[in-house]
């Protein structure tokens, strides 16, 4: 699935605002929320993960609306959007680096491998605190107002 090119439009009209960065250009992504999700999902047991511009989703956070088009909601496409964003600016191995770096440092600070200390260690992820800022600042902008838009 891609995002619809309205929602694709306000992501990225979002992001230039947020960032301060009126040149920004969101490359388009594809969103996988069918078996592709959920075999991803199984095996990371997280709800989403961005590997480059490839989202993908587990299929509990897509819902279809009343006319059957599917949605998702926007503060969880603007957070994995940063993410595509991340991994363009730092290529696919440079983000995994520091995206790996930054979880093994904050492992290594915690002194503890108990699921409350991975936790922490994952919200201490620069990037991850970057995405979950612009998730907010969003989901703030957007108060009241419907979900972007998944094409089929």
């Amino acid at each position: 699935m891609k995002l619809s090119p309205e929602a694709h439009e306000e992501v990225e009209s979002f992001l230039k605002e947020y960032r301060g960065e009126p040149g920004l250009r969101l490359p388009r992504f594809s969103i996988h929320a069918g078996w592709g999700g959920r075999l991803v999902m199984a095996f990371v047991r997280m709800g989403a993960i961005t590997l480059g511009r490839h989202v993908f989703v587990s299929p509990r956070l897509v819902r279809r609306d009343a006319q059957g088009k599917l949605r998702l909601a926007g503060w969880l496409v603007v957070h994995e959007a940063v993410h595509v964003l991340q991994y363009e600016e730092s290529g696919f191995a440079g983000f995994l680096f520091r995206y790996l770096r930054g979880y093994c440092g904050a492992l290594r600070r915690g002194r503890s491998l108990r699921a409350a200390a991975r936790m922490a260690a994952y919200m201490e992820i620069a990037e991850e605190c970057e995405a979950r800022a612009a998730e907010h600042a969003y989901a703030e902008r957007l108060k009241g107002e419907p979900a972007p838009e998944l094409l089929r």
